[in-house]
């Protein structure tokens, strides 16, 4: 594998593996400024980088994670955005995966979906799920909940004030 591929690879690694959040235009690749967000509340746009954008056990190869830093923690983070909220989950996870993001308003709280589905490789590797969820002003919770064939893991849940 070339240098810059190590590198992307591992800025994403690093992303997923439980570094502090840094700014989405620092870590190795630089992410446009979260969109003005219009349209009906509750409408979810998602974008997924690292194994869970790619497929099949060779292309994931650059995301796999050794073994020794499986088991270092995901930490999920929701800013406020123009008209509503970005949502920004790393995460560790089996590799040939495949990724996709719903949002639904739940007992008054939002709660952000994001499904693992496929058929696991024998490796681990790292994505980072973005979602950009459209909210009124004011004062919301949001909840992000990684669903995994039968399992169903809360990332956590944060109050977001929108603008």
């Amino acid at each position: 594998m070339t240098r810059p591929l190590l590198a992307l690879a591992a800025a994403l690694v690093a992303g997923a593996a439980g570094a502090e959040p840094v700014p989405m235009s620092q870590g190795g690749a630089v992410a446009p400024p979260a969109p003005t967000l219009k349209g009906k509340s509750g409408k979810a746009r998602y974008e997924i980088r690292g194994c869970l954008a790619v497929k099949g056990e060779e292309r994931s190869r650059p995301f796999e994670i050794q073994p020794g830093q499986r088991t270092l923690p995901q930490r999920a983070r929701v800013d406020p955005a123009p008209g509503g909220a970005r949502v920004r989950h790393p995460l560790t996870h089996a590799c040939c995966l495949t990724g996709s993001v719903k949002a639904k308003r739940i007992d008054g709280i939002w709660e952000v979906r994001e499904t693992l589905s496929g058929t696991p490789c024998r490796c681990q590797c790292a994505s980072t799920l973005e979602t950009f969820l459209t909210l009124p002003p004011g004062k919301h919770r949001v909840r992000v909940v990684v669903l995994r064939g039968a399992e169903r893991e809360v990332a956590g849940e944060w109050p977001v004030e929108v603008p």
